[in-house]
């Protein structure tokens, strides 16, 4: 980190805001844990104040907290029943600014189809048996209920867009395995989600170039 900073000066970075509206970000991963940090010029007023030789670049710390982010989304896709029943294909567009960074695959599998869990089995040898699943409350899937939010083909996820990001945010759609109506991955000229059925798993098929 310290070298990341010390790679780069105040002027750099105020030019780099200026031209692509972002700042310099260094990603830290180790054990699972994966840390984002964003450097921020010091404000002009404070340049003159600060001693010889100090960092005129560092970051700002907002605290620490608890990621939900999984169930905002599935708060946010749940909300849209008023739309009723309709005879069209139905793609929800779903823009994650906050917390962005931990929006991956993993946490929209959460967030549609439930959270993560093992069920530890004891077996008469003594030994146990491990299966991973899923909680089942997510935005497609709701415990005695089964299968939910049908008339939604699709999600249409975009991670942190702005009018500043227009030309270089990602997206991907995850198409309900289930929906009523089904719109073929063919038809988005972005990397798509989709139910195998053999693996039964979701997996991702790519636009064809």
């Amino acid at each position: 980190m310290k070298q990341f900073i010390a790679e780069h000066n105040r002027k750099d970075v105020i030019r780099q805001f200026d031209n692509e509206r972002k700042f310099p970000k260094f990603l830290w991963e180790d054990r699972g844990w994966r840390v984002q940090f964003e450097l921020s010029p010091v404000k002009e007023d404070a340049v003159s104040r600060r001693q010889e030789g100090a960092r005129n670049v560092g970051a700002i710390h907002y605290g620490g907290g608890f990621i939900d982010l999984d169930q905002r989304i599935a708060k946010a896709i749940n909300r849209k029943q008023r739309y009723g029943t309709i005879d069209k294909p139905l793609i929800l567009v779903l823009n994650v600014i906050k917390d962005s960074i931990f929006c991956d695959d993993e946490m929209m599998k959460s967030a549609l189809f439930g959270r993560s869990s093992i069920t530890v089995e004891l077996l008469e040898d003594g030994t146990h048996r491990t299966t991973p699943s899923r909680n089942g409350d997510g935005a497609w899937i709701k415990p005695q209920v089964g299968v939910i939010n049908k008339r939604i083909s699709g999600i249409w996820l975009v991670k942190g867009l702005t009018a500043f990001s227009l030309h270089e945010t990602p997206s991907k759609v995850w198409m309900h395995p289930k929906a009523n109506i089904n719109v073929p991955p063919s038809k988005f000229n972005t990397p798509s989600m989709v139910f195998d059925e053999e693996s039964m798993q979701m997996v991702q098929v790519n636009p064809e170039k």
